[in-house]
């Protein structure tokens, strides 16, 4: 069985049949050729436009699809830089106590002064 791949009245496809019929009517009378020829014109314009529609779909899904991969891009460049961090902060820590600028460390400066200094502290 044939369907109709198109539904009369779709305005989006109106708007371009009016001329289409006026040139069918300058060639060819009234019948069953003209109908024929117009339900043809109908159905192109209409695949014509779905097919538009679709390109559009395409191209914002691709757009979006763009914007995923340079948002992966950029959290994988701030993942290797978190980690690149944090192996500096690991090389900065105190040992005895794990305060991350151990210069600084109020329990273990004194002595890591006195090793510094000559001293014999831990």
């Amino acid at each position: 069985m044939n369907y109709k791949t198109w539904f009369a009245g779709d305005s989006r496809v109106e708007t371009y049949m009016h001329p289409i019929s006026e040139a069918i009517s300058r060639h060819i009378s009234k019948g069953d050729s003209w109908t024929d020829i117009y339900n043809r014109s109908y159905e192109a314009v209409f695949k014509a436009i779905k097919d538009q529609e679709l390109n559009v779909l395409a191209n914002k899904n691709n757009h979006a699809i763009d914007r995923a991969l340079a948002a992966e891009k950029e959290r994988d460049e701030l993942r290797e830089r978190v980690e690149k961090l944090e192996k500096e902060l690991v090389a900065h820590k105190c040992p005895d106590c794990a305060v991350t600028d151990f210069e600084y460390c109020p329990e273990h400066h004194s002595a890591r002064t006195e090793i510094w200094s000559g001293g014999d502290g831990w």
